[in-house]
């Protein structure tokens, strides 16, 4: 125990080794930086992407007053599997089922999740007869906290044996590939290496002539515990073709236990090169096969650039300058000056835009997909368009309140989206087959999503609006309600093209321009509800809001004109 906690502060107290946060590891589908994929799995398990250890206080486990970087805390779980067993690593937030696990604190241990195994496999059980089955079940909040509890309790099991991250293919070419089906697979025994059991598994049923392709749609990787902390043996045998890649992952071993910091970032960048060999060698020798849908193994600037938009935290930025911005131009447009803070308020308004299209141009080049694929970036989109729109419509229009307006709206969706838990959106991930179309997602999601961005302008500046004609006992000018008028306009045109749109890929996709899928429902409601304003204000049937309260307000004696006239 002691051993362990003096080389988890001599990793810290040593400064963080640059090559070892570069080390590219293969994590849920996706070639990422060690750092990154370190604080994805740190966040999933502690629900925190620093941990501070807990301490025991009053019988209640609460956290300690120093935080561990991601990298640093899991390789030390890997590193010592044994001792990390017995400390409170899981995130338990429901009080309810903490006190039936007999968990004191928020944090739990792997023992004492494994002594609640049955009840934690009974919510998961659950969820998949509901979901499969077609059954309709009643779903407690304890069913879903139990649920997530056994996803954290398997997530950590895979951590401390150092299973969760792939370090390198395990075919790359013709002589790995012959090497596996001809030397290793007999000497192969289902020993609970992931490696082993999916090449026994989905291989050595099949017959000898269609081996070689089924090792290929397998494509197994090896991971921390096969190449660093616990070598495979059977991977250094005689003719084995990853020996340099075993004495690269052994020097990282003995640098790391020794806690010499110079010493891990040379095995970490010799790792690092070996690790890249490797990689653009799969690649090549799947492509050389007929696989066309496999992805380039990243190069180093790829990397360096995920680390960097990582630490930049450009939408952190966004929101306060967007939020600075919107104050500022208010104050400056309720003195009915355009001085120093109107200007400043526009400025700092554009900046943040710029900040917007910063992070999404840099989750672009991350994921190579489009920048709108989850909820995070949704809001964030949302606040870009708003900002854009805003900025736009205050120039071609000259109605400075677009600005007030934008700056505020962007403002919060980009609040939402850095408050949302990180396993939540903030992770760059992979996308689900059917969405996998580049065209499809910069067309189709873009435009639909654009429509929220000016519905969202629409709100703010309504509620602007109304807050000051309420302020000043006015009605609200009409120049003011025909810019919400022009925002609802220009969402109605987006949200109708994006839901055709959205049809003519579903009619590609699935073979139906139309199912009545919630969400082509929810969109086409949304494009009627919007209608309707439009409609009656066209007819004549609304006019600006405030009119009558007005009136009513001035002369108060004066009866309204129904009933004086019936």
């Amino acid at each position: 125990m002691i051993r362990t906690v003096l080389l988890l502060l001599a990793g810290c107290l040593l400064c963080a080794s640059e090559a070892l946060d570069r080390l590219p590891v293969l994590h849920q589908g996706r070639v990422k930086p060690l750092a990154v994929a370190a604080e994805e799995v740190i966040t999933a398990v502690t629900g925190r992407p620093n941990f501070a250890l807990p301490v025991l206080q009053d019988g209640q486990r609460i956290p300690g007053p120093d935080r561990i970087p991601a990298v640093r805390l899991l390789m030390s779980w890997m590193a010592e599997p044994l001792v990390w067993r017995e400390r409170p690593l899981a995130w338990l937030p429901f009080i309810p089922l903490r006190e039936q696990l007999k968990v004191p604190g928020q944090w739990a241990t792997l023992p004492e999740l494994e002594a609640g195994r049955s009840l934690l496999e009974a919510a998961a059980r659950k969820r998949q007869s509901s979901d499969t089955g077609g059954m309709k079940l009643v779903w407690t909040a304890l069913d879903e906290s139990a649920m997530q509890t056994w996803g954290r309790m398997w997530e950590l099991d895979d951590a401390l044996a150092g299973r969760p991250l792939s370090l390198a293919p395990l075919v790359f070419d013709a002589a790995s590939e012959n090497w596996v089906l001809q030397r290793a697979m007999p000497l192969m025994q289902r020993s609970g290496r992931g490696w082993h059991d999916r090449v026994l598994q989905q291989v050595q049923a099949r017959a000898s002539e269609q081996q070689a392709d089924a090792l290929r749609r397998t494509d197994p990787w090896l991971t921390f515990e096969d190449v660093v902390w616990r070598p495979d043996p059977l991977l250094g045998g005689e003719g084995s073709p990853y020996q340099t890649l075993l004495t690269a992952g052994a020097e990282l071993q003995r640098a790391w236990s020794a806690g010499d910091a110079s010493a891990t970032e040379a095995a970490a960048t010799l790792l690092t090169a070996e690790l890249r060999r490797l990689g653009e060698a799969h690649t090549a020798w799947l492509r050389s096969n007929g696989a066309s849908q496999v992805a380039a193994y990243p190069s180093a600037t790829r990397i360096d650039a995920e680390l960097s938009y990582r630490q930049a935290r450009p939408f952190t930025l966004a929101w306060i300058v967007f939020a600075l911005g919107g104050v500022l131009s208010a104050v400056g447009l309720a003195r009915g000056t355009r001085g120093w803070m109107w200007r400043s308020g526009v400025a700092l308004t554009a900046l943040g835009c710029l900040a917007c299209i910063g992070g999404l141009g840099a989750r672009l080049a991350i994921s190579s997909w489009g920048a709108v694929t989850n909820l995070y970036e949704t809001l964030v989109f949302v606040s870009l368009v708003t900002g854009v729109l805003g900025l736009v419509l205050a120039w071609t229009g000259r109605r400075p309140a677009y600005v007030v307006a934008a700056a505020i709206g962007a403002a919060l969706c980009a609040m939402v989206g850095e408050a949302m838990p990180p396993d939540l959106g903030s992770h760059i991930g992979q996308l689900q087959p059917v969405l996998r179309s580049k065209l499809w997602l910069w067309v189709h999601v873009k435009v639909v999503v654009a429509s929220y961005a000016a519905f969202v302008l629409a709100w703010v500046l309504g509620n602007w609006s109304l807050a000051r004609a309420a302020w000043r006992r006015q009605p609200v000018p009409a120049d003011e309600s025909l810019a919400i008028y022009r925002c609802l306009q220009v969402g109605v045109v987006l949200i109708a093209a994006g839901t055709l749109l959205g049809g003519v890929w579903a009619d590609q996709a699935w073979g139906r321009f139309w199912g009545w899928d919630p969400k082509e429902v929810w969109a086409l409601v949304i494009l009627l509800v919007y209608l309707i304003p439009l409609h009656l204000r066209y007819i004549g049937g609304v006019g600006p809001t405030g009119d009558e309260l007005v009136r009513r307000e001035l002369h108060p004696r004066r009866r309204p004109a129904r009933l004086r006239h019936g």
